[in-house]
Formats: C-alpha cells, structure tokens, sequence
C-alpha cells in the first residue's frame, strides 16, 4: 500500500525504479561504492535469506584483477572509503560483471 507525501504525491516518486535501470548500472557513471570493512553487510538493510551464503555471511562478488572496476576499487592498493566512478566502465569479457544484473557487495 503506498504511503502518501506531503506534497500530495507518493513517497518514493521520482526515483526509478529498479526494473528501468539499465544493463549493468553498477559500471555507470555515479555508481557508489562505500568500503565496508571488515564486515561485509550493509548496515541499516534489509536482505532476504537467500543473499547470505551460510547464515552469517552476505555473498560477495570476487572480482578479477584484469577487471576496469577492480582497478578503479584498489587504486594500487590505496583503498578509499568511498568511491564514485566519474565515467563508465566497460564490463572485462569473462569476468563476473558481465554476467550479473547488480552488484550488492564486492570482496
């Protein structure tokens, strides 16, 4: 049941939806990337049971070090806390970003 604003409008509106996303949006310009730690789940999310792997754990994504977004993620070593990509990347043929729709966490 949709929750009204107080605009007369919907909360949520004018955010698009996931559906309309386009293919691999997680290699767009502006996609955000925050360093977790050493705890690989989101805080203040939700998820359902079937994205952990053994009930403790959030399934991560290991990514290939031949990958543009890999190289953009280690920076030579010089991890950030968050990082922005300020232009698209080109999925690496045969890697996993090829293959997924979204990308949740990245070991």
């Amino acid at each position: 049941f949709p929750k009204s604003n107080l605009n007369d409008g919907f909360i949520g509106d004018g955010y698009v939806l996931c559906k309309d996303l386009p293919a691999q949006s997680f290699l767009k310009k502006g996609a955000g990337y925050r360093l977790l730690g050493g705890k690989s789940s989101p805080e203040l999310m939700r998820d359902p049971p079937f994205f952990t792997g053994n009930g403790n754990d959030i399934l991560r994504v290991e990514l290939e070090p031949s990958s543009a977004l890999y190289q953009k993620l280690y920076n030579q070593g010089e991890f950030e806390l968050f990082v922005m990509l300020d232009t698209d990347l080109v999925c690496t043929s045969g890697t996993v970003e090829c293959e997924v729709d979204t990308l949740r966490v990245v070991k």
